[in-house]
């Protein structure tokens, strides 16, 4: 008890002594608090609406089919082109042509395993601007159908070019022979 006498009589007389300084500190205390308060409030706002998000994609992913519709099914072996090396890379070098693009590099390897199908693999460099990339992966799935993007990883040259140095990765998916 005697402490609190202490400390009342000793914040009384130096609120009394230092009028401006204290009500500085005092505004930027109360400032203070508010500012905690509305980033807390934030928060628990963002939390509530992620956590909406979570349960609304888990009931519409409880309504997916276990199987996928049939436009959707890697198509049958037979419904594949034959394997045509030469004619394959030069419709790819063709639509590559058509975009403005010019490969830096490009490996080829024809996968062969227990699948009804043959895969051609396609491992590729490139430096081009964003949307000749874009341009040319839409391309490439109009001009090759059976050709489907793996990946693609890309880093900008420097920071004052719109230049991209790009990996991209294709698998092409023939009839097995």
């Amino acid at each position: 008890m005697n402490f609190l006498v202490f400390s009342r009589f000793y914040c009384t007389k130096w609120l009394e002594e230092n009028r401006w300084e204290s009500i500085f500190c005092i505004a930027a205390i109360v400032m203070s608090l508010l500012a905690g308060l509305a980033l807390w409030v934030t928060a628990q706002e963002h939390a509530a609406a992620v956590m909406a998000l979570d349960s609304a994609r888990e009931r519409s992913l409880g309504n997916l089919p276990t199987q996928l519709p049939p436009s959707t099914q890697l198509p049958q072996a037979q419904t594949f082109p034959k394997f045509e090396s030469a004619k394959f890379t030069a419709q790819f070098h063709a639509t590559a042509l058509d975009i403005g693009l010019a490969f830096d590099e490009i490996a080829y390897t024809l996968e062969q395993g227990n699948q009804p199908y043959a895969r051609y693999r396609l491992t590729s460099s490139v430096k081009a601007e964003y949307h000749q990339i874009r341009r040319f992966i839409a391309a490439l799935a109009v001009s090759l159908p059976n050709t489907e993007l793996d990946s693609v990883r890309c880093i900008r040259e420097s920071a004052t070019t719109g230049r991209l140095a790009c990996d991209l990765a294709f698998s092409a998916f023939f009839a097995r022979t």
